[in-house]
């Protein structure tokens, strides 16, 4: 499974003006934090902890602010251009540091997609996968034609309409980033057309939050969503719904542990933007080991996550494990649910201002879409 990202922050930012005099465009200040604090944060989510900067420009204030990556909870490691040399560039002087695969991101873009589920696409041949958005106006970006997950054409910019368009995020192998050539390129106008003609370019699209900071305009409007995009709603699996009967504990079970629809009903919500959680949510079960790492393990091999899990003996307050997830994470509450496997597991939902369902059987996807339903 991919757990590495490589984030392209080299450039200067020459349309945000004398914005960028000073400060180099990924660190530029969105709602009160640099904006590839939201990039390494929403990262985390998924697992993917291991990052490497590709710097550039003023490079000094990015590695001086995120140091080792410690406290945002994440390896980093940069690769410094001493000059500048374009997003291809960036890849291919990287590799040293890379894994056999990984993942890219522009470092002036954020896109909430579901990650894991994009690294997939490399399981069928593919040697690199596009996250791709659908826009109201795809001039300013070039639209992407696709037959099924396979990339057959690539327009122009400059062409109105709406249209699919590459969203800044990929998921790339050693051996596509080792066609780039040495100096300058342009990992969009170079590698991407040649993976296309050959076969070995995927994609898929993804409804997902889309910004990126390029322009005065996306940069003030930034500022403005971006705190409120990060204060998500979350969907709460009690334990007992996710791994019924004695599945979830040591040693590992053989066959599929997960109840009906539990890693379809994960992968929906984190598809969905939602944060999602586990809870232990009555005394007794914190000790359950059902969601050690293979477990959680089992869930990324499928392109679903969990963000986080509570245990009630880890818990403080009104509310047990759902409150505290809610205060740390800074969640939508009304927004959110709980899904538990009967009434008693419900406690503490309401008090909340959580929403709650009990899964009688059945799909636990289907569940939890009718729990989250408009009313």
């Amino acid at each position: 499974m991919l757990r590495q990202v490589l984030i392209l922050a080299g450039g200067r930012g020459t349309r945000l003006g004398a914005l960028t005099d000073t400060v180099p465009k990924p660190m530029l200040d969105v709602g009160g934090r640099p904006f590839l604090e939201y990039l390494l944060w929403n990262l985390r989510r998924f697992g993917l902890d291991n990052i490497v900067l590709s710097t550039g420009y003023r490079a000094e204030a990015i590695e001086s602010h995120f140091g080792d990556g410690r406290e945002w909870g994440v390896a980093v490691a940069c690769s410094r251009e001493a000059r500048p040399l374009g997003t291809g560039g960036g890849v291919r002087q990287a590799l040293p540091l890379l894994d056999e695969a990984f993942f890219v991101l522009n470092g002036d873009t954020l896109f909430d997609c579901n990650y894991l589920d994009l690294a997939l696409l490399l399981e069928g041949g593919a040697r690199a996968a596009l996250a791709l958005r659908q826009v109201g106006d795809a001039s300013r970006y070039g639209s992407v034609a696709c037959d099924g997950v396979r990339v057959v054409r690539f327009g122009e910019k400059f062409q109105s309409g709406p249209g699919l368009i590459s969203a800044g995020v990929y998921a790339l192998t050693r051996q596509a980033a080792a066609l780039l050539p040495p100096g300058e390129s342009s990992i969009e106008q170079f590698l991407f057309p040649a993976l296309a003609a050959r076969g070995e370019l995927a994609a898929k699209a993804y409804p997902g939050f889309f910004l990126d900071i390029g322009l005065p305009e996306t940069l003030a409007q930034a500022g403005r969503v971006l705190p409120a995009w990060r204060r998500k709603p979350g969907v709460f699996f009690d334990c007992a719904v996710l791994l019924p009967g004695d599945a979830g504990s040591s040693p590992r079970p053989e066959g599929d542990p997960f109840a009906p629809g539990a890693v379809e009903a994960v992968k929906w919500c984190n598809d969905g933007g939602y944060l999602v959680m586990a809870v232990d949510s009555r005394p007794g079960q914190g000790e359950r080991a059902g969601f050690s790492p293979w477990m959680r393990e089992a869930l990324r091999r499928r392109g679903a996550h969990l963000d986080a899990v509570y245990r009630a003996r880890e818990a403080s307050g009104g509310g047990g494990p759902v409150r505290q997830a809610l205060e740390e994470w800074g969640m939508a509450a009304a927004a959110s649910l709980l899904v538990a496997g009967d009434a008693a597991g419900l406690a503490g939902a309401a008090s909340c201002g959580v929403s709650g369902r009990v899964f009688a059987g059945g799909s636990l996807l289907d569940c939890v879409r009718e729990g989250l339903a408009p009313s």
